[in-house]
């Protein structure tokens, strides 16, 4: 019996891992408290490139265009802005450019 609960903790503690993209920097998604919550609808089937556009606006640095991906068992059940909804976004800023992208809240994986 302990090692079945072992086994579910172990998989539990698996699926709520964030994938590591290469060099990326990453922003756990929240439900409102993000930078460009106002600016970029989460909801829209372009929400990436609208993100590219304000991330570029923001810092004056071009990027690859960032990634969206669900991280399954990582959504919070709350209602608060900070609340992470289960998505990471995943951006590809030149290495050198990477402070502005730290400074706004993306950290290193």
């Amino acid at each position: 019996m302990i090692a079945c609960l072992t086994l579910a903790n172990i998989s539990c503690k698996k699926d709520q891992q964030i994938e590591s993209l290469g060099d990326a920097l990453i922003w756990e998604e929240t439900k409102c408290g993000d930078p460009w919550g106002v600016d970029v609808d989460r909801n829209s089937a372009n929400f990436e490139a609208e993100l590219d556009k304000w991330l570029e606006s923001k810092t004056g640095f071009p990027i690859a265009q960032p990634l969206r991906k669900k991280v399954p068992g990582a959504a919070q059940d709350c209602t608060e802005c900070n609340c992470k909804t289960g998505n990471v976004i995943y951006i590809f800023p030149n290495n050198s450019k990477q402070q502005k992208f730290l400074s706004m809240g993306f950290r290193k994986q």
